[in-house]
C-alpha cells in the first residue's frame, strides 16, 4: 500500500517519485502542517552508486524472491471480514467468464508474441524494473502479490497497464544511465494502455483485477508535460480517470473481473485472484483513510453508520498489515470526530480526544513483539527479526508502522488547533491543550530518535554491478522520508512560535520551571532546530528518488530562517 501517510505518509501516498510529501493536506506556510507538498518539475539526483564495500566484511545474503514468501503477507480473518463488508456488499466478482478457459500458461505464452514490450526500451531494462520493484520497493507497501503477477507476466496474462506501473514503480531502483526518463516512458505506456483498456471494455461498469492494481500503483504519479497530441490528450484524459477518487470509486462500484482475455475469444483466470483482491482493498481502504485524514477531504468509502469505523481486528497475533489496517481505521475515527458529517460545527470534546488516544495506546499495546521498533520494544520481550533480508525487511517493516502511528498523533495536534475544542475556556479545555501539546512531543522525539537509528539500517541488494546498499529510508518514501520532512518542518515552525512568543509571557512561564530567563527560551529552541536538523538529513538518504533534492532544499530553507530567528534572539 503506498500510503498517503503524510506515508501518510498523503502518506496511505503518492508514489515516491511524483513530488509529494505524505503528512498533511495543508500548503508549507500553515502554522500547523506536518508535511512539505511540492508538485515543481525538480532537478535530478545522482544515480544509485554502487557501494564500495569492504570485502572483508560479510555481508547479509540476498535471495529476493524467498524474502518474499518468508515475509508473509497475510491478513487475519477479521481483518478479510471487516474488508468484505466495506467492498463486497451488493456485487459478486466474475471469477467463472462465459467463455471457453485455458489454464496451461505454456500454452498461452507459447502462443503468443510478446505483447509487453516497448519500442527503444530494451527487455533486459524492463525485467530489472520489474524485479526492482518486488526486491525493493514493494517491501514497506504491498500492492500485488509476486508469485501471482509472475506467473501472469511469463503466460502474458497480465494486463500490459500493469506490467508498465510495475515496471514504472521499480525504476528508482535501477542502475542505468537517464533512468528518469525511462520511468516517464514506462508511465506513459501504462497510461496510454490503461485508457484504451477502458475504451475498449464492453461493460463499462466492470473492470479487470490487474487494471484495478495498475491504477493503484499509478495514483497521483506525476507525469512531465505532454509533448505531442496524442500524449497531451492522454495527459488530459489521465487527469480525470487516472485519479484516487476514480480507484476508490471503481473498487467499491465496478465488477471486478478476474480473467485474461486471449486470442480467439479464450479467457484465461488470473493468478491468484481471491488473495490479490483482498490485498488490493486493504490498500485502497487504507490509502483512502490517511488521504482523507490528511488531506482534508470527503472519504468516496462511506461507512454508512458511525459503528464501523470503532471496529478495530483484534488478533491474537496481528500481521503487518492486520496493524495498518487498524492505524487506517483509527485515522478514519479522527476524521469523523473532527471533519467528518457528524462533525459538523460542533468542537471535539476532551472525552474525544482522550479516546482517540486510548485507541492508539491499545493499537501498540497489542502490537506483537516483533513489529515493535528498537527504539521502542519491551527489551524483556524476545526479539524475533529472522535473517538475512527477512531481518532488514522487519526492520523496515517496524519503522513503517511507527512513523503512521506517529502521524496519526500529528493530525490529532493539527485538527485540534484548527477545527477547535469545545468550551476552549474551560479547565478540560486547558487540560487537553496540554495533554495533546505532550503527546505530539512525545511523538515526535520519538521519530528523531528512530530517525537516528535508521541512519544505521540498510537493505543489501546483488545487482550485476556489484552489492548496492540502499537505506531504509530509501524504501518508503511516501511514508518514511516524507514524514521525516513533515516533522521536520513542524519542529521548525513549532520552535519559531517558541521564540517570538510575547517574550514576557514567555520568560514567566520558563522562571517557574527553571529560573534561566532568556537563554531558556533560545536553549529550548535550539534544541527544535537540532531535531529538525537530524530530521532534514534523514530526508537526504532517500538518494534514489528524484525529488528528494527539492524536497531537503525546502527544509534548508526553513532550518535556515529558524536559525536565523534564534540567532536574532541571542543577539537581541
Amino acid at each position: 500500500m503506498r500510503l498517503d501517510a503524510r506515508p501518510a505518509a498523503g502518506r496511505i501516498s503518492s508514489g515516491p517519485d511524483e513530488g509529494q510529501a505524505a503528512d498533511g493536506g495543508d500548503p508549507p506556510g500553515s502554522t500547523n502542517d506536518t508535511s512539505l507538498v511540492n508538485k515543481e518539475t525538480i532537478s535530478v539526483l545522482p544515480q544509485t552508486q554502487v557501494s564500495p564495500l569492504d570485502a572483508s566484511v560479510q555481508y547479509p545474503a540476498v535471495d529476493s524472491e524467498s524474502a518474499w514468501q518468508e515475509i508473509g503477507w497475510d491478513l487475519g480473518a477479521e481483518s478479510i471480514s471487516f474488508l468484505d463488508s466495506v467492498f463486497t456488499h451488493d456485487y459478486s466478482f466474475d471469477n467463472m467468464p462465459n467463455t471457453p478457459q485455458i489454464y496451461a500458461s505454456e500454452e498461452v505464452a507459447g502462443a503468443l508474441q510478446n505483447p509487453y514490450e516497448i519500442l527503444e526500451l530494451d527487455s533486459s531494462t524492463l525485467k530489472a524494473a520489474i524485479d526492482a520493484y518486488f526486491d525493493l520497493a514493494s517491501l514497506a507497501i504491498p500492492i500485488l502479490d509476486r508469485n501471482a503477477f509472475q506467473a501472469d507476466y511469463t503466460s502474458h496474462r497480465a494486463s500490459p497497464a500493469l506490467v508498465y506501473a510495475v515496471a514504472c514503480r521499480g525504476c528508482p531502483f535501477i542502475s542505468i544511465p537517464q533512468k528518469w526518463p525511462v520511468q516517464q516512458q514506462l508511465a506513459s505506456e501504462f497510461r496510454r494502455a490503461w485508457l484504451e483498456a477502458r475504451s475498449a471494455a464492453g461493460d463499462k461498469q466492470s473492470i479487470r483485477l490487474d487494471d484495478l492494481e495498475a491504477l493503484a500503483l499509478m495514483v497521483d504519479f506525476a507525469y512531465e508535460p505532454a509533448e505531442d497530441v496524442n500524449t497531451s490528450l492522454h495527459s488530459q484524459l489521465g487527469s480525470l480517470f487516472l485519479t484516487h477518487d476514480c480507484l476508490a470509486l471503481m473498487t467499491l462500484q465496478y465488477k471486478i473481473l478476474c480473467h485474461a482475455t486471449l486470442t480467439e475469444g479464450l479467457s484465461a483466470p488470473l493468478h491468484g485472484a481471491e488473495e490479490r483482491k483482498r490485498l488490493l482493498f486493504w490498500y485502497v481502504y487504507g490509502k483512502d483513510a490517511f488521504r482523507a485524514l490528511d488531506q482534508k477531504s470527503p472519504s468516496r468509502i462511506r461507512d454508512g453508520h458511525t459503528e464501523i469505523v470503532e471496529q478495530l481486528p483484534e488478533h491474537e497475533e496481528r500481521t503487518y498489515l492486520d496493524a495498518i489496517l487498524a492505524l487506517a481505521i483509527i485515522a478514519r475515527k479522527i476524521y469523523h470526530e473532527f471533519l467528518g458529517v457528524a462533525a459538523g460545527h460542533v468542537n471535539v470534546s476532551h472525552q474525544d480526544v482522550v479516546k482517540l488516544y486510548g485507541q492508539l495506546a491499545e493499537w501498540r499495546r497489542t502490537l506483537p513483539p516483533y513489529l515493535h521498533s528498537d527504539t521502542e520494544r519491551d527489551t524483556s520481550l524476545p526479539a524475533d527479526r529472522g535473517i538475512g533480508k527477512l531481518s532488514q525487511v522487519r526492520q523496515l517493516q517496524q519503522a513503517v508502522l511507527l512513523f503512521l502511528e506517529h502521524n496519526c498523533y500529528m493530525q490529532i495536534e493539527r485538527c485540534a488547533s484548527e477545527c477547535g475544542i469545545n468550551k476552549p475556556i474551560s479547565l478540560e479545555a486547558v487540560m487537553l491543550n496540554h495533554l495533546i501539546e505532550y503527546q505530539t512531543l512525545k511523538m515526535a522525539n520519538e521519530i528523531i530518535e528512530a530517525a537516528t537509528w535508521l541512519h544505521s539500517q540498510n537493505i543489501y541488494q546483488n545487482t550485476p554491478q556489484g552489492t548496492v546498499k540502499y537505506p531504509l529510508i530509501d524504501l518508503s518514501p511516501e511514508i518514511l522520508r516524507d514524514i521525516c520532512a513533515g516533522t521536520a518542518y513542524w519542529l521548525s515552525d513549532r520552535g519559531k512560535k517558541l521564540v517570538n512568543f510575547n517574550k514576557a509571557s514567555v520568560s514567566n512561564h520558563l522562571q517557574d520551571r527553571a529560573s534561566h530567563g532568556d537563554h531558556s527560551l533560545t536553549q529550548g529552541a535550539e534544541s527544535f532546530a537540532a531535531g529538525a536538523a537530524l530530521l532534514k538529513d534523514a530526508v537526504a538518504t532517500a538518494g534514489s528518488h528524484k525529488d528528494t533534492s527539492r524536497l531537503v532544499e525546502m527544509l534548508d530553507e526553513q532550518l535556515s530562517s529558524f536559525k536565523e530567528i534564534i540567532k536574532s534572539a541571542n543577539s537581541g
